[in-house]
């Protein structure tokens, strides 16, 4: 007879593990600064939204494509050095 496989529903600790990882992402993020933290969630698509292009992320704050871009770089860096972040991440790598 017919059967459900594993294939169509996402494993419970896949998707423990996926929240888990989504809330601390969030939480960085929300140290951010305001512009930081908007241009982030906005390029990902973080707040369910579709992932947006840097053109328009600067046509919707109605600021140049090149002011989008350093503010997405500083707060990448700032992300990337965030301890609780690396901890996570090195976590991850070593499950």
């Amino acid at each position: 007879g017919d059967k459900l496989t594993g294939e169509l529903f996402p494993a419970p600790d896949g998707e423990a593990e996926r929240s888990s990882l989504q809330r601390l992402l969030l939480d960085r993020i929300g140290k951010l600064k305001p512009d930081e933290r908007h241009v982030i969630i906005r390029r990902w698509g973080l707040d369910q939204s579709p992932a947006s292009t840097r053109k328009d992320i600067s046509a919707q704050l109605r600021v140049s494509t090149e002011w989008v871009r350093q503010i997405e770089m500083a707060a990448l860096k700032k992300l990337s050095h965030d301890e609780a972040i690396q901890e996570t991440h090195g976590e991850y790598l070593r499950d």
